[in-house]
């Protein structure tokens, strides 16, 4: 490639009061003789004395004639314009004076790029450094109004008890990094004006989730405290721990001590919570005591940290509650109610106990979501969480719903109770003489979930359905699709049922809202969205637009989409348009063309081959990136990385590959700052990583096998036998020669089970009695012994029983850290 240079210098000069560096006019004809050349970018690098270093600069180009209008962007050091620029027109360059600079040092080197094609242009596309920008989608730009914004910030900043923010990382049992709220404050300082790489509703957003440390809620009756002396004294009633995890950890007093909602999801995160409640109160007549653990709903964020609170092992294993009334102890005001002693349900626990309380089904649920897909949610969450990126203003910001998920350790244990719904959806208790009701919001958020009220303080904790955010209806890292309608019930009931008593809602995520009148309207327009949701999207199912179709162009009415807490920080129009279609009519739009459809590297063959050649893809993908069309950049170099290295009709260059996956990455991260959902943003700034570094390495075997005997170990030994027989390859089993029958006992329990191996599926069934020939049958004391072996006949094939080797021949265990911007078995590097 031909390279013709000139070097521009600068003067100062004084415009409208500001001094500005002004380089001398140039011609691109100076440069170029060729008269019929035209060129496409400009390029410069700035050279200054080395014992005065140049600081960052940004230019602006401007022709001579016209002063006042630029031709192009604010623009950084290495930049190359998007657009051609004419080969007779004068220019010069201007950039706002920077006082440390000698402008007599001072010198700009510009250099044209000629018209160049095959290997130069592949080498041109790997070293380009374009200046990040961000372009927003219209759709989301509308932004709520500054008085909606300000509302919102002093909600999440009221009540906070001086000298509880974190100032430092709180560290895991391995030294690690459990979690580090710290790293954001490079946020505090961004506006929308200095910052053009985050959306600022999405900016404003994370700001209000880096307000951190414990909090006061209310007083007694759910009176909102009146002042910081109010706040530092040690009467309230309800406290909240935000931002010391991905969710908020929230203390109720109760008779003879606190409820604590939700722990949180991880120990260490959890403790150094408790650590700063238990500063604010002593523990003289065991006022900091706590008496009862409540868990929202069946997502792990919420109750991983259990043991951090549980001390001495005083969780109790099970508790238990008695119907009737009237509660002898409870306050006389809740005891009467029209004149009618009020029935109550009653939970205990044995003496110095906790008692720890979740939804119907929560154990289960916990167990089968990471059960089934525990290693694909990993891996993609990941993506939706940006756990691989920076933490500054071109990485990752925070998630919407909170920062990101930590790395603290933490555990599932069953809970004591769990509240089911057997002919009513309400249920009230009394626990530690507190007053409690439950209302069943299954299968909304969560499969397993219900909404807590606190009638003595007029507070509605909604679990996970009323946030500061739009929610998913199909998160992310992969799970199954919630009902948005189930969302609304939910909220509708609680409005029925408390709505005229309402005062305070505290959230899960988030911070709290105050006074009825803004619970009831925050309630009514979430309520709404999430119908507005099913109805909309069902209303253009029923006029035949596909899925694509829908999300495209679907927005909320403007009484809902000004709303603060409806933005799509977290979930997001598109993606919940997209998640009520396939709710409803699954993944087919109903067109033959899409139903029988290639695979991606099928597909891409031919799409190159159609195309004539990978250089044709990427001269057209750089013809949409310098359109600004990313989207379809990403389309395109998508084919050139998903062509099978081993067609030979087409043979696939290094170069070409190189180039594919750069400008891949450069459109994901145009995209991702212009998102303003935060785990959109974090999906495309990690595939625009991963693309960059392409250095993908297999998850190291020895731990895959570690982590699988752990999760063995922790499972009930039918959920064992369901997750080996997801890990059985139906493709290694030779059903010929395959003949597998195994009686297993665990004599700690007294438990027996017949396995079977049949038709390329691992069977399970449990026995009424321990077999009695000792013929395939192998004893272990409980799972952990169990797991030892399993781990053995993984490792070696030299477990105890020959059986569990047999069967261990045909279990996989998958790489944890598979290909997703990559076709699966490309190799880094």
């Amino acid at each position: 490639m031909e390279e013709n240079t000139n070097f521009v210098t600068f003067t100062k000069e004084t415009k409208n009061g500001s001094t500005f560096l002004v380089s001398k006019s140039f011609c691109l004809s100076d440069i170029y003789s060729d008269a019929d050349f035209i060129p496409l970018y400009i390029t410069w690098d700035i050279v200054a004395d080395k014992d005065n270093p140049v600081p960052d600069l940004y230019f602006q180009i401007y022709t001579v004639n016209s002063e006042d209008i630029p031709v192009s962007e604010r623009i950084g050091n290495k930049y190359i314009t998007e657009n051609n620029l004419s080969s007779d027109t004068y220019y010069f360059l201007q950039a706002l004076d920077v006082p440390s600079i000698d402008v007599t040092s001072l010198k700009v080197y510009i250099g044209v790029v000629n018209q160049i094609s095959g290997n130069d242009y592949r080498k041109h596309l790997i070293q380009r450094d374009y200046q990040r920008k961000v372009q927003y989608n219209p759709s989301v730009l509308c932004v709520p109004s500054e008085e909606e914004y300000n509302k919102e910030k002093d909600n999440a900043d009221f009540g906070r008890i001086e000298n509880t923010a974190l100032n430092e990382k709180i560290l895991n049992p391995a030294g690690g990094t459990a979690w580090d709220i710290c790293s954001y404050d490079f946020l505090n300082g961004l506006t929308p004006c200095n910052c053009t790489t985050i959306h600022p509703n999405l900016l404003r957003q994370e700001q209000m989730n880096n307000i951190n440390g414990l909090f006061m809620v209310c007083n007694d009756g759910g009176v909102k405290p009146e002042n910081q002396k109010e706040i530092e004294s040690n009467e309230g009633c309800i406290y909240q721990i935000r931002s010391y995890d991905l969710a908020t950890m929230t203390f109720v007093k109760s008779q003879n001590g606190w409820i604590v909602i939700d722990p949180l999801g991880g120990i260490e995160n959890v403790r150094k919570g408790l650590e700063q409640f238990r500063s604010k109160f002593s523990n003289e007549e065991g006022n900091n005591s706590i008496k009862a653990v409540i868990v929202t709903h069946s997502h792990v964020d919420h109750y991983r940290g259990i043991m951090g609170l549980v001390e001495n092992g005083k969780c109790a294993e099970e508790a238990f509650y008695s119907p009737g009334g009237p509660y002898i102890n409870a306050p006389e005001e809740l005891a009467i109610v029209s004149d009618e002693p009020k029935k109550y349900e009653t939970i205990t626990t044995g003496e110095d106990q906790i008692m720890y309380i979740a939804p119907v089904g929560f154990y289960d649920e916990a167990i089968s979501e990471n059960l089934y897909l525990g290693n694909s949610m990993t891996r993609r969450s990941a993506y939706m969480y940006g756990r691989t990126l920076p933490h500054d203003e071109r990485g990752h910001v925070g998630s919407g719903l909170g920062k990101t998920v930590g790395d603290a350790t933490g555990t599932l244990i069953k809970p004591s109770l769990e509240i089911s719904f057997p002919d009513k959806d309400v249920r009230t208790f009394l626990i530690d003489g507190l007053t409690v009701s439950f209302l069943d919001a299954h299968d909304s958020e969560a499969p397993s979930e219900y909404h807590i009220y606190f009638e003595k303080y007029k507070t509605l904790c909604p679990g996970e359905n009323v946030t500061h955010t739009m929610h998913n209806l199909l998160t992310s890292r992969g799970a199954k699709i919630r009902n948005p309608k189930a969302f609304a019930q939910a909220i509708k009931r609680s409005l029925e049922e408390w709505g005229s008593h309402l005062e305070v809602i505290i959230g899960t995520h988030h911070w709290p809202t105050w006074g009825k009148d803004e619970c009831v309207d925050m309630m009514e327009k979430q309520r709404d969205m999430y119908l507005y949701f099913n109805n909309q999207v069902i209303h253009c199912i029923n006029k035949g637009m596909n899925m694509e179709e829908i999300a495209e162009h679907f927005q909320l009415p403007e009484s809902l989409g000004q709303k603060c807490y409806n933005r799509g920080y977290y979930g997001s129009l598109n993606h919940n348009t997209k998640a009520v279609f396939q709710y409803y009519v699954g993944w087919w739009d109903g067109n033959p063309a899409n139903y029988f459809k290639y695979p991606e590297s099928e597909a891409a063959k031919r799409f190159v081959h159609c195309m004539g050649g990978c250089d044709k893809v990427l001269k057209k993908a750089q013809d949409y990136f310098d359109a600004g069309d990313y989207r379809w950049t990403i389309e395109l170099t998508k084919q050139v990385l998903f062509y099978p290295d081993n067609d030979q009709a087409i043979e696939i260059d290094i170069d070409y590959y190189t180039a594919a996956r750069l400008l891949q990455a450069d459109a994901m991260e145009q995209l991702g700052y212009g998102f303003e959902s935060g785990t959109w943003r974090n999906i495309f700034l990690t595939g625009a990583k991963d693309l960059r570094e392409n250095n993908h390495q297999p998850s190291n075997m020895n731990s895959r096998i570690d982590k699988s005997a752990a999760q063995i170990a922790s499972l009930e030994p039918e959920q064992a036998f369901e997750y080996m027989s997801i890990l059985v390859d139906g493709t290694a089993v030779d059903i010929e020669s395959a003949r597998l029958e195994w009686n297993v006992g665990f004599t700690t329990d007294g438990l027996y089970y017949r396995l079977f191996l049949e038709n390329c599926v691992l069977h399970h069934e449990k026995l009424k009695e321990e077999p009695k020939s000792e013929n395939k049958y192998t004893k272990y004391a409980d799972m952990g012994a169990f797991a030892e072996d399993y781990k053995k006949a993984i490792l070696s094939k030299e477990a105890h029983s020959n059986e569990l080797n047999q069967l261990c021949d045909y279990l996989e265990l998958p790489d944890e850290n598979w290909n997703i911007v990559f076709p699966l078995d490309k190799k880094g590097g």
